[in-house]
């Protein structure tokens, strides 16, 4: 699976990610969700992924228990 972040966008990505943001597979979700570890995760949509066509994707957005604050995401505009 390719994680894009801003620091290290995915090469196949059209455009750059905003920052503080994970971008994961179904795939990837499943894994960590088996891994009862409190991921927690946010639907991002569809997105069309090179080589896969479309997917639903997600957002890595924390884990519970994490002692310190994550940044804020900037609000995702088309």
């Amino acid at each position: 699976t390719c994680c894009e972040s801003k620091a290290h966008p995915c090469p196949d990505s059209p455009s750059p990610l905003p920052a503080y943001r994970i971008h994961v597979s179904g795939s990837t979700v499943q894994t960590l969700a088996s891994l009862n570890e409190g991921y927690k995760i946010e639907v991002r949509g569809q997105t069309e992924l090179k080589g896969k066509g479309i997917e639903e994707t997600y957002w890595l957005v924390g884990k519970t228990g994490f002692p310190k604050e994550l940044p804020k995401p900037m609000d995702i505009k088309p």
